[in-house]
């Protein structure tokens, strides 16, 4: 049996943007440790908040007024920061190309699966107690 390259096991989309994804990561895990009530709920309320955001934005249409409790919120501007900076909305000269809005709503929406993959298995911070681990 032949070994498994990390792009077979990551998927080809996590593999191309491995550091969108952790970028994001970073952020919620920063939430997270800022207050300890952060619950994987807060996160996905956030990243849901976002995904119709911006695509919305993408589709050209005008973006629904959003009302999150405290916590998601504090998650929802860190990811929205590093959302807006992937997308070279916030100046940075030594920055990569820009992601496309297509690349941001995707790597939301993979977050958003891996929250619900992990709070299935660990209760309500599963995503975050699993996350922290691989991240600084």
């Amino acid at each position: 049996m032949a070994a498994r390259s990390r792009e077979d096991l990551m998927g080809q989309f996590e593999y191309d943007h491995l550091d969108l994804l952790q970028n994001m990561e970073i952020v919620i895990v920063e939430a997270h440790r800022s207050n300890a009530d952060v619950t994987d709920f807060d996160v996905t309320d956030a990243l849901d908040a976002l995904t119709r955001q911006y695509s919305a934005e993408e589709l050209g249409r005008q973006p629904s007024v959003i009302s999150l409790d405290p916590r998601a919120q504090a998650v929802y501007q860190n990811v929205r920061q590093i959302c807006e900076w992937r997308l070279g909305r916030i100046p940075d000269k030594e920055m990569d190309p820009p992601d496309s809005m297509a690349d941001i709503v995707s790597a939301l929406r993979r977050i958003i699966k891996s929250v619900g993959r992990w709070s299935g298995r660990g209760g309500k911070r599963g995503y975050l107690d699993f996350v922290k681990n691989y991240l600084p």
